[in-house]
């Protein structure tokens, strides 16, 4: 398996720009990844929540939650 990833932490969310510059630097470095995983401080725009992959994982602050409860 071959998972890219990018962490962004921004005081703004993530667009779908990112996603795209994500998937040219995994194409530069001739990488077939079978996951991409964007983590965001401040979630997502309408714009890259609407894109439905399977092979994309979108995660922010909230999913961390969990692991921050004692």
């Amino acid at each position: 398996l071959c998972f890219v990833g990018e962490v962004k932490f921004k005081n703004k969310k993530i667009c779908k720009n990112i996603l795209n510059l994500l998937k040219s630097k995994a194409k530069s470095l001739n990488l077939a990844p079978n996951y991409y995983i964007i983590i965001s401080k401040n979630g997502f725009s309408k714009e890259i929540d609407k894109i439905c992959e399977q092979n994309l994982l979108l995660l922010d602050l909230n999913d961390f939650k969990i692991l921050l409860e004692e």
